[in-house]
Parts: structure tokens; sequence; C-alpha cells
């Protein structure tokens, strides 16, 4: 660790939280509260004829939604209080679903508005994280941060430790399976690490599951690796076949990013 921080410094995951958001839907998913296939039951998108109605979840975590966005498109959230449902919620479409990939955090955000729609309990859904991910994993030292209407952040605005973030790799690394308990749906796992269908995989570039980036393209990299990816170099690899979760937690300088592709040949061939 670097000086000042240890094994129970909590800090921001950035991006790494996208994919923390994508577990919070397959657990919602087994339990029977939200279909994939089925258009994202957002409030404010059931006005007649309208067209976002036809978004699905799995075009939100294909960041395949055809929303309008610019860049990641919530700094007013971010750093100028703006609430989630009015950052997320009032885009317009520019595309048909599914057919072109955008990195957008609002995508991540809607999958947290279907949550809560869902749920149609406040209680429940602030306590959904802890009770249903964090406390079960043992992550006692992780948090969710919620704008003033209660909302979770949760395209960037989760707060932990390097070790809480192992033991989410590990559920990953263990098919959704923890200590003998299912919590992820079979077959969860391999599907966030398939290519969205709207971004094929191409030789020597990262590719996009579902909130998961690929990294089997990269040279030397084990087929099948996916990871998370905070912005400021926070990652959780997971390496199916060889019983191996890569941890790497920072916050590199501006303008600088974190060789992960290197890292994990690195890894990978010490183990």
């Amino acid at each position: 660790y670097r000086d000042g921080f240890g094994p129970y410094t909590g800090y921001r995951t950035w991006s790494t939280a996208k994919s923390i958001t994508a577990t919070l839907v397959g657990i919602a998913v087994r339990q029977g509260l939200l279909d994939l296939d089925a258009g994202a039951p957002v409030p404010e998108w059931r006005q007649p004829a309208d067209p976002r109605a036809a978004i699905t979840l799995n075009h939100l975590l294909g960041m395949s939604s055809g929303l309008w966005s610019e860049g990641s498109n919530t700094n007013a959230m971010y750093f100028g209080g703006q609430d989630v449902i009015s950052a997320a919620t009032t885009t317009h479409l520019e595309a048909e679903p599914g057919t072109r990939w955008q990195y957008a955090n609002n995508d991540t955000l809607l999958l947290l508005r279907s949550l809560r729609a869902v749920l149609d309990d406040d209680a429940r859904y602030l306590r959904f994280p802890y009770d249903e991910l964090f406390r079960p994993l043992g992550m006692n030292h992780t948090w969710m941060e919620t704008d003033h209407l209660g909302n979770f952040i949760g395209s960037s605005q989760v707060y932990t430790t390097a070790r809480d973030l192992a033991r989410f790799g590990i559920l990953y690394a263990g098919d959704g399976v923890w200590q003998g308990e299912r919590l992820l749906p079979q077959g969860w796992t391999d599907f966030v690490a398939t290519p969205a269908p709207s971004r094929p995989p191409e030789p020597g570039e990262l590719g996009y599951g579902a909130q998961f980036w690929l990294l089997d393209q990269l040279d030397g990299i084990p087929e099948g690796t996916y990871t998370s990816m905070g912005n400021k170099g926070q990652y959780v690899t997971v390496v199916p076949g060889r019983d191996l979760v890569i941890v790497r937690t920072g916050v590199d300088p501006q303008g600088s990013r974190f060789d992960i592709g290197a890292f994990v040949r690195d890894v990978v061939a010490a183990h």
C-alpha cells in the first residue's frame, strides 16, 4: 500500500462501481424482480408512444441504449448536486436501441432507477446493496453514495477497500456462488463477459460486455478475462480457469492510465 493507505482505507471506485451495479441487477434478476429482455421499468418513460420504452435492461447493461450522451454526461450530478432522475431520464433517443455502443454513465444510472421502481420501497432500495451483496460477501467497508433524493450514484460513487473488491471478484470467479449460496443467476458470469452485440471484439482492443470490460483480445491475456475499470485506475480482474482474481487500486495522474493488460500478463505469468 502507498503511504497513508492500508487494508481498511476506503476510497472511491470510480467506474468499477458500474460492475457493482450490474451485480445488483443480476441479483434482482435471480430474485425475479427484473427481466433483462423487457423494457426498462423507468417510470418517466411510461407516457404513450415514448420511444424510450423500447430500451431494455440488456441494452443498458451493454451501453447500447441509443440515448443522447455528451461524454460521461454527469458532471452536474457528480459535482453540482443534480439528482440521478433528472440527469438520467430526460435525454432523448438518438439511435435505435441495441444498434450503437456508447459509453455513458446514464445507462448505468438507469439500471438503478429501474431497480428502485420495481422495489417500490425506498427503505428496501437503500438496504438492497448491503442486504443482498455487501454483507453476504463480508464487504463490510463498502458503501454507496446517494444523491439528495436517495438515488444511488452507482456509476461512480462507491467507496471501498482493496480486500472488499477482492471478495467481489471471488464471487465472479466462483460463478456467482458465495460459500455455497448462489447469489447470481446461473450463467451470469459468462453473460457479463460476453461482448455486447453493438461492440464486437477487435484484436488488440478492449472489449465490452455487460458493465465489465473484456481484456482477452489483448496480446498474452488468457481467453475470457474480464475486468471492472475505474477512471483513476481501479480494477477487479477475473481470469477464468486460473483460480485468479487481480485487484489494483490507485489514483493515476491526469492524462496517464495504468497498463492493466501488462499487469495482468505479469501476474498470470507469475501465478
